[in-house]
């Protein structure tokens, strides 16, 4: 489907695609109806041959993904208020699983979550004690140690891997989350 598609991350994109606790939504009949007649759409656009035929199934499925987005996120937003504190602190820790790598900022799980940043700061908070910021930090630092102590990567590389725009903010990070320098810390394990 996204061959010749210049995002390739663009299904990515989309939280219905991953394994979570919202991965089934009860239809209203307005969207059971605009659904059944995209494929119906799709069927039909199969069953005649067409010079462009493929091209514009991709471009029907492409709708569909946009209609099933646009519904689930309008339905996150209805049940986004009965996700207890535990759920939202659970999802959030998931979440960050997957993607401390390569995201540090706050509000990139929260808009993932459908809450706002001080809203799943606080729920992180009465969860646990600890804000999510301070969640995000505090395992950024816990990889960042576990790499350092592979003598084979450099602290260059490890603040590449870790999305650092270089060596110096990674320091600087480090420091403020572990009160020593990356240098220091790699030198305990020598």
């Amino acid at each position: 489907m996204l061959e010749q598609y210049a995002d390739l991350l663009f299904l990515n994109k989309y939280d219905f695609f991953e394994n979570g606790d919202q991965h089934v939504l009860a239809l209203t009949q307005f969207y059971n109806l605009k659904f059944s007649k995209l494929f119906e759409i799709i069927r039909l656009t199969q069953a005649t041959a067409n010079y462009h035929q493929s091209e514009i199934i991709r471009n029907y499925i492409f709708a569909l993904i946009y209609e099933i987005d646009a519904y689930h996120r309008q339905h996150s937003k209805r049940i986004q208020s009965s996700l207890t504190g535990y759920t939202l602190f659970m999802k959030f820790k998931q979440l960050l699983n997957r993607n401390y790598m390569h995201e540090r900022r706050l509000e990139f799980y929260a808009s993932h979550l459908h809450v706002l940043p001080k809203s799943l700061s606080a729920a992180v908070k009465k969860q646990t004690g600890k804000s999510a910021g301070k969640w995000i930090d505090e395992t950024i630092v816990l990889e960042a140690k576990v790499l350092l102590q592979n003598k084979t990567l450099t602290v260059s590389q490890i603040s590449g891997m870790l999305n650092f725009s270089d060596q110096s903010v990674f320091g600087k990070f480090f420091r403020a989350n572990s009160g020593m320098s990356p240098i220091a810390y790699r030198k305990k394990f020598l």
